[in-house]
């Protein structure tokens, strides 16, 4: 699967319940992407960041002199390069001749053959072979791109934190996002979740946040992770920190049954959840993370509860 290069800024808040739980089995967290809901998701951080990586096909020597070879690089920019090196050309050769074209390249030779390779280790990293004849005699596609990764984010508890924050500098608010709980030795991996937002900068200091959760089951006792809660910006207060607080959020249960909702603490929302009776108007708590069903919260009805007052109405139809 290829991504295209968008050299776009993306926040990713992540979330754990109960840190303190996850931290004798797992020690970081793992961010994925996928073009699609349905994935496959691959991996944007690792355990140890990475550089950006293409092998070529062929080992050496090449067949390079005068060829060209363009490759895109981080910084916008595409590299357009003509090897000079009399042929048949070493790796070595050809890798000291990219290197010396660009300062963003860290090529090398591994056993004779050639890997472009950037000098950034982050998933800000990338190579785009963006055409030149050079690429058939190294065995290389056109349109191949490779991505660096960055440094898993460490899953520390430390109250109250209870929110996490990853960057994909390759993103996209088309891209789907998921992550998970791991531990490099001995080796675990959680189930994939959802993270609770995603967008293009976090504009408001992570201590200003809270995790509003909803658990929900069907009436067989099985999770209800087909449904969505709705949450409504009641506008009050308008602004923090002398910033609009604008929009309304719209969040999926997820396997579990249970929903994960940003909220600005100390402000006032309304929410429902769609095939349920609740429909409330709770005030957000001065919390990490809390109960969005506790009737404390509640400012309006105590039991949170929309009903109609009917028992039964007469057909008004044949």
């Amino acid at each position: 699967m290829n991504f295209e290069p968008t050299q776009t800024k993306v926040a990713i808040l992540l979330y754990a319940a109960d840190p303190a739980s996850l931290t004798p089995t797992y020690t970081h967290i793992q961010v994925l992407r996928s073009l699609t809901e349905d994935g496959p998701f691959t991996p944007i951080t690792d355990q140890v960041a990475s550089k950006a990586s293409i092998r070529a096909g062929r080992i050496g020597e090449y067949l390079l002199q005068d060829t060209i070879i363009n490759l895109l690089l981080e910084d916008g920019n595409t590299l357009s390069h003509q090897f000079v090196g009399p042929d048949p050309m070493t790796a070595a050769a050809a890798a000291l001749e990219l290197n010396s074209a660009s300062p963003l390249l860290d090529c090398y030779d591994d056993a004779g053959t050639l890997v472009l390779r950037t000098v950034t280790a982050s998933n800000k990293a990338f190579i785009k072979l963006d055409g030149g004849d050079a690429l058939h005699w190294l065995g290389m596609h056109v349109n191949d791109v490779s991505y660096g990764l960055s440094t898993n984010p460490l899953l520390v508890f430390v109250p109250p934190t209870y929110s996490y924050l990853s960057y994909d500098l390759n993103g996209s608010l088309d891209y789907a996002y998921r992550y998970r709980f791991v531990n490099p030795a001995p080796p675990a991996n959680s189930p994939l979740m959802r993270p609770v937002a995603i967008g293009r900068d976090l504009t408001i200091d992570i201590v200003h946040l809270a995790i509003g959760t909803i658990k929900a089951s069907q009436l067989s006792g099985v999770s209800d992770f087909q449904n969505r809660v709705h949450v409504e910006n009641r506008y009050v207060p308008p602004d923090i920190n002398n910033t609009l607080i604008n929009g309304d959020q719209v969040v999926e249960f997820d396997p579990s049954g249970v929903a994960a909702v940003t909220l600005l603490r100390g402000s006032k929302v309304e929410f429902y959840v769609p095939g349920s009776p609740v429909h409330r108007i709770i005030q957000v708590p001065n919390l990490p993370t809390f109960d969005m069903l506790d009737p404390a919260l509640v400012q309006d009805d105590t039991w949170g509860i929309v009903t109609y007052p009917y028992d039964s109405l007469p057909r008004t139809t044949p």
